[in-house]
């Protein structure tokens, strides 16, 4: 069924979607510099200090100490910063869509990031190009699903939740988008979402 009203925005997340992510990539690095099971290692991060650092509770240096401090790496932060975000490859079809419909759609990037891993993504692809707004999960001090994160998304764009389509690839995401009243689309790959997105606009 076709919305009542007009899509005119884009939501967007960035990693499965923009970028492809190699989570294991750096806990692999970190666990042979100090010894340790890399999936202990990301144990530790996702369970203790990963999410603050994504909403901006923690500091990168905070971060950064915290981490060197539990598993003894003697890094300094330009090293240690490097070696977190070295995990990103581009996903260039979507950026070359986001490139065709930008100017036609507002488009907002939706993203639960950390300050490290969007200066390095940022300073390679210059992916905050492509967007009128960006609201990252750091800035905004809260993280997907929470409903604070999308209803920033709504304030900075000016749109509606009818008016507005949700690219994520995790379905409690696309979940949290939907009670809110935003159409949502699950990304598993570029030609899905868009015959998806079709019957939307």
């Amino acid at each position: 069924m076709q919305n009542e009203r007009e899509i005119t925005t884009l939501l967007c997340d960035l990693g499965e979607v923009i970028v492809e992510v190699d989570h294991p990539s750096h806990c692999r690095k970190f666990g042979e510099l100090c010894g340790i099971d890399p999936e202990y290692v990301w144990e530790y991060m996702e369970g203790e200090v990963l999410f603050p650092l994504e909403r901006g509770q923690l500091s990168s240096e905070q971060f950064h100490q915290a981490v060197c401090e539990r598993f003894g790496l003697e890094l300094g932060f330009a090293e240690f910063a490097y070696i977190f975000s070295d995990i990103f490859e581009l996903m260039p079809e979507t950026v070359e869509f986001l490139k065709g419909v930008r100017g036609k759609y507002k488009l907002c990037l939706l993203s639960n990031t950390n300050e490290m891993h969007w200066r390095f993504i940022d300073g390679r692809w210059q992916i905050g190009e492509l967007f009128d707004h960006l609201v990252l999960s750091h800035e905004a001090g809260a993280r997907k699903p929470e409903s604070e994160i999308y209803h920033t998304a709504l304030k900075v764009t000016g749109a509606t939740p009818e008016e507005c389509v949700f690219f994520d690839d995790i379905p409690d995401y696309i979940g949290a988008a939907r009670g809110l009243g935003i159409n949502a689309i699950q990304f598993m790959y570029l030609e899905q979402a868009l015959a998806e997105l079709e019957p939307l606009l």
